[in-house]
């Protein structure tokens, strides 16, 4: 799975775009179950394990990295989730007082920075434009 996301294949994949797009996003899922239920438990520790990790570099402290919500988290993220959850979201952030983010809640919302929410569908998208750290990725 990690070959599909490389910055070397997906950049090959946008120049065969006939177009120059505004935005391109990709997102892909982790087809954890096609290596049976102790596959998808070794999968979920080692991909947290690089997503904890990977929120580090680009200096985001993770307080808790299973726990649904912890007493010291700014937000709370709900790694790999489908779009069909933002409907959650604002009644999600109301009652933890906080930030609650999906997965492609963030794929989204980061596609869509530059055209403001019509109506907020939680504080991610009513939030305005999240700063961004430069990116180690860009060709």
């Amino acid at each position: 799975m990690r070959e599909l996301g490389t910055p070397a294949r997906l950049t090959e994949a946008t120049d065969r775009f006939s177009a120059t797009p505004d935005v391109v996003s990709w997102a892909c899922s982790s087809c954890s179950f096609t290596h049976g239920l102790d596959g998808a438990r070794d999968q979920a520790r080692t991909l947290t394990a690089l997503f904890v990790a990977f929120l580090a570099e680009a200096g985001v402290t993770t307080v808790h990295a299973v726990s649904a919500d912890h007493e010291d988290a700014d937000a709370v993220l709900v790694a790999g989730t489908a779009l069909r959850t933002t409907p959650l979201l604002a009644g999600l952030d109301e009652r933890l007082g906080k930030a609650v983010l999906t997965a492609t809640a963030v794929a989204v919302a980061d596609a869509t920075a530059a055209t403001p929410a019509q109506s907020s569908p939680g504080t991610l998208f009513s939030a305005g434009p999240c700063p961004r750290p430069p990116s180690s990725s860009s060709s």
